[in-house]
Protein backbone atom coordinates (compact mmCIF):
# COMPACT_ATOMS: atom_id res chain seq x y z
CA UNK A 1 0.00 0.00 0.00
CA UNK A 2 0.95 3.28 -1.08
CA UNK A 3 2.29 6.34 1.52
CA UNK A 4 1.98 9.66 1.01
CA UNK A 5 3.95 10.07 3.85
CA UNK A 6 7.67 9.71 2.97
CA UNK A 7 9.17 6.36 3.70
CA UNK A 8 9.64 7.10 7.67
CA UNK A 9 6.70 4.81 8.50
CA UNK A 10 8.08 2.04 6.91
CA UNK A 11 11.09 2.28 8.19
CA UNK A 12 9.90 2.22 11.49
CA UNK A 13 7.78 -0.54 11.11
CA UNK A 14 9.67 -3.20 8.98
CA UNK A 15 12.28 -5.42 11.11
CA UNK A 16 14.45 -6.02 7.83
CA UNK A 17 14.00 -4.33 4.37
CA UNK A 18 11.77 -5.54 2.14
CA UNK A 19 12.78 -7.58 -0.99
CA UNK A 20 12.22 -5.65 -4.29
CA UNK A 21 9.89 -8.14 -5.07
CA UNK A 22 7.91 -7.27 -1.88
CA UNK A 23 8.53 -3.92 -2.55
CA UNK A 24 6.38 -4.22 -5.85
CA UNK A 25 3.81 -6.29 -4.64
CA UNK A 26 3.59 -4.42 -1.35
CA UNK A 27 3.12 -0.94 -3.54
CA UNK A 28 -0.02 -2.64 -5.14
CA UNK A 29 -2.00 -3.55 -2.06
CA UNK A 30 -5.28 -1.67 -1.70
CA UNK A 31 -5.58 0.39 1.77
CA UNK A 32 -6.00 -2.62 4.61
CA UNK A 33 -9.50 -2.18 5.76
CA UNK A 34 -12.57 -0.45 3.76
CA UNK A 35 -16.10 -0.68 4.51
CA UNK A 36 -19.31 0.29 3.79
CA UNK A 37 -22.40 0.49 4.90
CA UNK A 38 -23.06 -2.95 5.82
CA UNK A 39 -19.30 -4.56 4.70
CA UNK A 40 -16.17 -4.23 6.22
CA UNK A 41 -12.90 -6.19 4.91
CA UNK A 42 -9.63 -6.17 6.47
CA UNK A 43 -6.52 -7.75 5.17
CA UNK A 44 -3.15 -8.59 6.61
CA UNK A 45 0.02 -9.48 4.58
CA UNK A 46 3.05 -10.72 6.80
CA UNK A 47 5.92 -11.75 4.55
CA UNK A 48 8.87 -13.69 4.80
CA UNK A 49 12.19 -12.16 5.44
CA UNK A 50 13.16 -12.14 2.03
CA UNK A 51 10.33 -12.55 -0.47
CA UNK A 52 6.64 -11.77 -1.33
CA UNK A 53 4.50 -13.44 -3.37
CA UNK A 54 1.03 -13.66 -1.38
CA UNK A 55 -0.79 -10.45 -2.03
CA UNK A 56 -4.52 -9.34 -1.49
CA UNK A 57 -7.48 -6.97 -3.48
CA UNK A 58 -10.53 -6.05 -3.24
CA UNK A 59 -13.21 -3.57 -4.74
CA UNK A 60 -16.20 -2.33 -2.58
CA UNK A 61 -19.74 -0.29 -4.27
CA UNK A 62 -23.26 0.21 -2.57
CA UNK A 63 -24.02 -3.42 -4.10
CA UNK A 64 -21.18 -5.80 -4.80
CA UNK A 65 -18.04 -6.60 -3.10
CA UNK A 66 -15.45 -8.22 -5.13
CA UNK A 67 -12.38 -9.77 -3.24
CA UNK A 68 -9.18 -12.04 -4.04
CA UNK A 69 -6.44 -13.41 -1.75
CA UNK A 70 -3.60 -15.12 -3.63
CA UNK A 71 -0.31 -17.02 -3.23
CA UNK A 72 1.92 -16.83 -6.03
CA UNK A 73 4.17 -20.24 -6.54
CA UNK A 74 8.00 -20.01 -5.47
CA UNK A 75 10.15 -18.55 -3.35
CA UNK A 76 12.14 -16.01 -5.07
CA UNK A 77 11.61 -12.90 -6.78
CA UNK A 78 10.07 -14.49 -10.15
CA UNK A 79 7.31 -14.89 -6.93
CA UNK A 80 6.26 -11.19 -6.70
CA UNK A 81 6.12 -10.62 -10.06
CA UNK A 82 3.73 -13.23 -10.90
CA UNK A 83 1.33 -11.80 -7.87
CA UNK A 84 1.60 -8.44 -9.59
CA UNK A 85 0.71 -9.47 -12.61
CA UNK A 86 -2.17 -11.31 -10.90
CA UNK A 87 -3.40 -8.22 -8.91
CA UNK A 88 -3.40 -6.17 -12.34
CA UNK A 89 -4.74 -8.51 -14.39
CA UNK A 90 -7.83 -8.75 -11.83
CA UNK A 91 -8.21 -5.32 -11.60
CA UNK A 92 -8.50 -4.83 -15.73
CA UNK A 93 -10.42 -7.16 -15.85
CA UNK A 94 -12.73 -5.88 -13.20
CA UNK A 95 -13.21 -2.69 -13.85
CA UNK A 96 -14.40 -3.87 -17.42
CA UNK A 97 -17.45 -5.47 -15.66
CA UNK A 98 -16.33 -8.88 -16.20
CA UNK A 99 -17.79 -11.62 -13.73
CA UNK A 100 -15.50 -14.66 -11.73
CA UNK A 101 -14.99 -16.95 -14.89
CA UNK A 102 -13.82 -13.74 -17.19
CA UNK A 103 -11.69 -12.89 -14.55
CA UNK A 104 -10.37 -16.39 -13.82
CA UNK A 105 -10.00 -16.41 -17.45
CA UNK A 106 -8.01 -12.63 -17.83
CA UNK A 107 -5.46 -14.02 -15.20
CA UNK A 108 -4.91 -17.38 -16.35
CA UNK A 109 -3.91 -15.55 -19.84
CA UNK A 110 -1.65 -13.16 -18.64
CA UNK A 111 0.43 -15.32 -16.19
CA UNK A 112 0.73 -17.68 -19.08
CA UNK A 113 1.69 -14.69 -21.64
CA UNK A 114 4.21 -13.16 -18.83
CA UNK A 115 5.77 -16.44 -17.75
CA UNK A 116 5.10 -19.46 -19.42
CA UNK A 117 3.18 -22.90 -18.26
CA UNK A 118 5.28 -23.27 -15.05
CA UNK A 119 3.93 -20.12 -13.09
CA UNK A 120 0.76 -20.25 -11.54
CA UNK A 121 -0.61 -18.49 -8.42
CA UNK A 122 -3.47 -20.15 -6.15
CA UNK A 123 -6.09 -17.92 -5.58
CA UNK A 124 -9.63 -17.26 -3.99
CA UNK A 125 -11.91 -14.95 -6.03
CA UNK A 126 -14.98 -13.84 -4.58
CA UNK A 127 -17.82 -11.56 -4.72
CA UNK A 128 -20.93 -10.59 -2.38
CA UNK A 129 -24.35 -8.84 -3.01
CA UNK A 130 -24.50 -6.88 -0.78
CA UNK A 131 -28.41 -6.41 -0.66
CA UNK A 132 -28.98 -10.23 -0.04
CA UNK A 133 -25.45 -11.22 1.28
CA UNK A 134 -25.65 -13.66 -1.58
CA UNK A 135 -22.00 -15.58 -1.70
CA UNK A 136 -20.35 -16.48 -5.16
CA UNK A 137 -16.62 -17.82 -5.31
CA UNK A 138 -14.00 -19.70 -7.07
CA UNK A 139 -11.33 -21.82 -5.34
CA UNK A 140 -8.00 -21.93 -7.89
CA UNK A 141 -6.15 -24.42 -5.60
CA UNK A 142 -6.11 -22.57 -2.20
CA UNK A 143 -6.98 -23.48 1.34
CA UNK A 144 -10.86 -23.51 1.39
CA UNK A 145 -12.39 -20.26 2.76
CA UNK A 146 -14.77 -20.46 5.76
CA UNK A 147 -17.36 -19.42 7.23
CA UNK A 148 -17.76 -17.74 10.88
CA UNK A 149 -21.32 -17.73 12.34
CA UNK A 150 -21.66 -16.33 15.81
CA UNK A 151 -18.01 -16.81 16.74
CA UNK A 152 -17.55 -20.81 15.52
CA UNK A 153 -15.98 -21.21 12.44
CA UNK A 154 -19.15 -23.13 10.70
CA UNK A 155 -18.06 -24.83 7.87
CA UNK A 156 -15.22 -24.87 4.82
CA UNK A 157 -16.92 -23.50 1.16
CA UNK A 158 -15.87 -26.74 -0.78
CA UNK A 159 -17.49 -25.48 -4.08
CA UNK A 160 -16.16 -23.62 -7.31
CA UNK A 161 -12.67 -25.51 -7.24
CA UNK A 162 -10.74 -25.15 -10.39
CA UNK A 163 -6.70 -25.61 -11.12
CA UNK A 164 -4.20 -23.10 -10.18
CA UNK A 165 -4.49 -19.09 -11.95
CA UNK A 166 -2.01 -19.81 -15.16
CA UNK A 167 -2.45 -23.37 -15.88
CA UNK A 168 -6.04 -23.05 -17.10
CA UNK A 169 -9.78 -21.93 -16.79
CA UNK A 170 -11.37 -25.61 -16.13
CA UNK A 171 -13.52 -24.42 -13.93
CA UNK A 172 -16.91 -26.93 -13.61
CA UNK A 173 -18.84 -24.52 -11.71
CA UNK A 174 -18.86 -21.21 -9.26
CA UNK A 175 -19.92 -21.78 -5.78
CA UNK A 176 -22.17 -20.26 -4.16
CA UNK A 177 -23.39 -19.26 -0.14
CA UNK A 178 -25.85 -17.16 1.12
CA UNK A 179 -24.18 -15.40 4.32
CA UNK A 180 -26.41 -14.62 7.23
CA UNK A 181 -26.10 -11.55 9.02
CA UNK A 182 -23.26 -11.06 10.85
CA UNK A 183 -21.35 -13.42 9.05
CA UNK A 184 -17.39 -13.58 8.64
CA UNK A 185 -15.74 -14.60 5.65
CA UNK A 186 -12.15 -15.90 6.34
CA UNK A 187 -9.86 -16.08 3.52
CA UNK A 188 -6.38 -16.85 3.99
CA UNK A 189 -2.83 -18.32 2.41
CA UNK A 190 -1.24 -21.68 3.72
CA UNK A 191 1.40 -19.01 5.22
CA UNK A 192 -1.44 -19.66 8.31
CA UNK A 193 -2.52 -22.61 8.43
CA UNK A 194 1.23 -24.10 7.36
CA UNK A 195 2.98 -22.19 9.65
CA UNK A 196 5.24 -24.33 11.91
CA UNK A 197 6.81 -24.18 15.03
CA UNK A 198 10.17 -25.06 16.09
CA UNK A 199 9.47 -28.86 16.36
CA UNK A 200 7.17 -28.93 13.32
CA UNK A 201 3.66 -28.66 14.74
CA UNK A 202 1.91 -27.11 11.77
CA UNK A 203 -0.56 -24.05 13.26
CA UNK A 204 -3.35 -25.91 11.91
CA UNK A 205 -6.99 -25.50 11.46
CA UNK A 206 -8.11 -26.43 14.64
CA UNK A 207 -5.52 -24.14 16.06
CA UNK A 208 -7.37 -21.16 13.73
CA UNK A 209 -10.71 -21.93 14.40
CA UNK A 210 -9.84 -21.40 18.15
CA UNK A 211 -8.27 -18.23 17.72
CA UNK A 212 -11.30 -16.78 15.95
CA UNK A 213 -13.33 -18.22 18.47
CA UNK A 214 -11.81 -16.61 21.35
CA UNK A 215 -11.75 -12.97 19.06
CA UNK A 216 -15.07 -13.15 18.23
CA UNK A 217 -15.86 -13.78 22.03
CA UNK A 218 -13.82 -11.31 23.06
CA UNK A 219 -15.58 -8.71 20.99
CA UNK A 220 -12.97 -7.95 18.79
CA UNK A 221 -13.73 -6.23 14.99
CA UNK A 222 -12.23 -7.19 11.85
CA UNK A 223 -8.85 -5.27 11.58
CA UNK A 224 -7.73 -6.30 15.46
CA UNK A 225 -8.79 -9.59 14.72
CA UNK A 226 -6.30 -10.07 11.44
CA UNK A 227 -3.60 -8.03 13.22
CA UNK A 228 -3.55 -10.20 16.48
CA UNK A 229 -3.47 -13.14 14.30
CA UNK A 230 -0.56 -12.57 12.35
CA UNK A 231 1.32 -11.67 15.88
CA UNK A 232 0.09 -15.07 16.66
CA UNK A 233 1.56 -17.00 13.93
CA UNK A 234 5.12 -15.19 14.17
CA UNK A 235 4.96 -16.33 17.77
CA UNK A 236 4.44 -19.82 16.74
CA UNK A 237 7.21 -19.09 14.22
CA UNK A 238 9.30 -17.96 17.01
CA UNK A 239 9.65 -14.21 14.83
CA UNK A 240 10.39 -16.10 11.76
CA UNK A 241 8.24 -16.87 9.06
CA UNK A 242 8.45 -19.78 7.06
CA UNK A 243 6.40 -18.70 3.98
CA UNK A 244 4.35 -15.31 3.82
CA UNK A 245 1.27 -15.22 6.08
CA UNK A 246 -1.78 -13.32 4.97
CA UNK A 247 -5.49 -13.46 6.02
CA UNK A 248 -8.42 -11.66 4.58
CA UNK A 249 -11.57 -11.24 7.25
CA UNK A 250 -15.20 -9.56 5.49
CA UNK A 251 -18.02 -9.19 7.67
CA UNK A 252 -21.30 -9.07 5.98
CA UNK A 253 -24.21 -7.30 8.20
CA UNK A 254 -26.79 -5.10 7.09
CA UNK A 255 -28.58 -4.85 10.54
CA UNK A 256 -25.15 -2.65 11.72
CA UNK A 257 -26.26 0.64 12.52
CA UNK A 258 -25.60 3.37 9.89
CA UNK A 259 -23.58 6.58 10.97
CA UNK A 260 -25.74 9.12 12.42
Amino acid sequence: MLTQYGDAPDQVRLPAPRSVAGELTWSLLPPLTAGVDDFVVTAVVEPRHSVSGDAFDYSLSETTATLLVLDAVGHDQRSGLIAATTVAAYRSARRAGHGLFELARVIDENIAAQFGGSAFATAVLAEVDLPTGRLRYLNAGHPQPRIMRRGKLVKPLTGGGRPPLGLGSAALAIGEEHLQPGDWLVLHTDGITEARDAGGAFFGEARLADFLRREAAAGQPPPETARRLVHTILDHQEGALQDDATVLLACWDPHRPGPP
